[in-house]
């Protein structure tokens, strides 16, 4: 029972990261094909991307959170170098899997920014799909949060 439980958790955690991930590059990817076209972006999709993207978002503030505020655990001691692809001991599957989906997060984040930048800073605006903005002003307010997280912190002596 418990290996069908596991397998049931992996698809689900598969699948969910693929619906996301494929409502990303829906969202980005019609804009660069030939012609153009007006960017169809179905609600369903919408829904699912933007949930998925909220459970994210709540996991990237927990691991950031966690890591400044307790500078000893897993989380708090990677640090983005060649070392850091070697996640260090005793780091568990959920913390692996949690590092995986910040990481898979704050890529889509600046995707969507990048595109979305792209996409308006020109003379003739290039449509987008409301989703682009919306991440796109989720990165700032990412950004500008941590920067409150880590400019709150006291140093301790």
């Amino acid at each position: 029972m418990k290996n069908l439980t596991a397998v049931t958790g992996w698809l689900l955690l598969i699948a969910g990261m693929g619906a996301y991930l494929y409502g990303i590059c829906k969202a980005i990817w019609p804009v660069y094909l030939p012609g153009k076209p007006e960017p169809i972006y179905p609600e369903m999709l919408e829904t699912i991307t933007t949930s998925i993207g909220a459970i994210l978002l709540t996991n990237l503030g927990a691991v950031l959170g966690i890591s400044v505020t307790r500078p000893n655990t897993v989380m708090a001691r990677i640090r983005l170098s060649p070392a850091a692809i070697a996640v260090p001991e005793p780091a568990s599957q959920r913390e692996k899997i949690q590092i995986a989906a910040v990481l898979i997060y704050v890529i889509s984040l600046i995707a969507c920014s990048v595109h979305w930048a792209l996409s308006t800073f020109r003379a003739t605006p290039v449509a987008v799909v409301p989703l682009i903005p919306q991440y796109g002003k989720t990165l700032i307010g990412v950004i500008s949060a941590y920067f409150a997280l880590v400019l709150a912190v006291n140093p301790k002596p």
